[in-house]
This record gives structure tokens, sequence and C-alpha cells, in this order.
């Protein structure tokens, strides 16, 4: 008696049946076509995770050479401020002062003293242009000290600016 009443409502079950596949089947399809419409998006936000993750990776390369670069710049200025050669006294030569032959007198007078007045040959200071001039070695090496800076700077600079070897 039990299939009786179930075949009295067999009608009914088929629709309920038939409701619950429809159903199925919609909700089914609208997963498919919401997952259609996200699907551009979501490669578009991996590929903008994949761009910001190579510029985070470029950023820290080009950070890491900076700090190699001002590291082997750093080492390098202290070696060049080590390596100071002790400077000895080095004299500058001087050029005597032209000197006019006999014949050529000036023509301010018969001896020429007028002219050599103001030549500067025995001006100011009585610098006669004989005897070993000012020592300059101090100098020079200041000059040669900053070359060496200078020079270590460029090295830096270039070794900065040149491609990253892959």
């Amino acid at each position: 008696m039990i299939w009786l009443s179930a075949i009295r409502y067999a009608p009914q079950l088929l629709a309920v049946v038939g409701i619950a596949f429809g159903l199925h089947l919609a909700f089914d399809a609208g997963k498919t076509r919401a997952r259609a419409s996200l699907e551009p998006k979501l490669i578009s936000l991996q590929a903008e995770v994949n761009y910001a993750r190579a510029r985070a990776q470029a950023e820290r390369m080009a950070r890491e050479r900076v700090e190699k670069t001002l590291e082997s710049y750093h080492a390098e200025i202290l070696e060049v401020r080590a390596r100071r050669a002790p400077v000895g006294p080095v004299r500058l030569c001087r050029n005597p002062a032209p000197r006019l032959p006999a014949s050529a007198a000036a023509p301010g007078g018969a001896d020429g003293a007028a002219s050599r007045a103001g030549s500067g040959a025995e001006g100011a200071g009585g610098d006669s242009g004989e005897g070993p001039g000012p020592d300059i070695g101090a100098d020079l090496a200041a000059l040669a000290a900053s070359c060496d800076v200078v020079a270590a700077r460029l090295r830096a600079l270039q070794a900065w600016a040149q491609p990253p070897a892959k």
C-alpha cells in the first residue's frame, strides 16, 4: 500500500525533482557565467602582482648594487688616505728675469733704470729670480690626494652606471 500512495504523489515528486534539477542547472550556469566574467579580472590582477614582484626585485637589486658600489668607494677612499707617501720638499724652479743686451738700451734713459723699475724683475719682495723657489711639496701632495679621490669617485660611478651582470 505504500506503493500505491507513492504512485499517487508521483507527479508531484517528479515536479519537485525536476524543479530541483532545474535549479541546480541554473545555479551551475550562473556560477559558470560569474567565473567567466571574473576570469579576465583574475588574469589582470595576476599580471599586476607579477609586475609588482618583478619591480620590487629590480629595486632590491638596484639598491644592493648601489650599496656594493658605495662600500667599494668608501674602501677605496680609505685606502687612498692610508697610502699617502711622506712628502719631502719640492722646490719650484724660478725662471730668471729676461735680460736685455747692453746695446738695447731702454728709451727712458741711457742705463734703462726707468724701464726696469716697473718690470717686476726686482720689484715687490726683492725676488731676483735666483736661488731655490718656494716649497710646493705639500700642495702637490694635496693635489695628488684630491686627484685620487676624484678617480675613485669616477670608478664608483662607472661601476654603478654599467648594467648589472645577468
